[in-house]
């Protein structure tokens, strides 16, 4: 089982249902209104000129993208300046869950693992998933019980 996309920790009132959270605005590039973008995503070919996102809910183009880091510097056409972009430090990018691409077998995005039940092969309930930890080796997800948490590796023997 492995996890497709990243998922991160934001407020969730700002998300349409139908949605999925591909990225979040984490601060200010430049004087002409370029955003720089945390990436919670494993396609990142969805951040070209052109492509369409929602910020907070509300669609919004791109403009120009480069690399920078762990995640791009982004333009987008409903952010014009600078204090724009201020304004806009804290948005999470998202797109329609209908344009999500096609997963191998065994594969799954994250937001698809995140709060389903953990049992053992006897039947104890174990909690729910509540995170996901990459790791170099494997994930681990982070299982939350009734009275404790439990690391489980994301490996075929558990």
């Amino acid at each position: 089982m492995t996890p497709s996309s990243k998922l991160p920790s934001v407020p969730t009132s700002s998300i349409p249902d139908d949605h999925v959270v591909v990225g979040v605005i984490v601060g200010v590039w430049g004087l002409r209104g370029d955003v720089k973008v945390e990436v919670y995503s494993d396609f990142p070919d969805r951040f070209v000129q052109g492509n369409v996102v929602y910020l907070d809910g509300e669609r919004s183009t791109i403009t120009n993208v480069r690399d920078h880091k762990a995640g791009f510097v982004v333009g987008f056409d409903s952010i014009p300046n600078r204090e724009a972009a201020d304004d806009a430090r804290g948005k999470t990018l998202t797109i329609p869950s209908s344009n999500l691409p096609p997963l191998e077998d065994d594969t799954f995005f994250y937001f698809d693992i995140i709060d389903i039940a953990v049992r053992t092969t006897n039947g104890e309930d174990l909690g729910t998933v509540k995170e996901i930890l990459s790791t170099s080796g494997n994930d681990i997800y982070v299982v939350q019980g009734k009275s404790r948490e439990v690391l489980i590796p994301g490996v075929p023997e558990y």
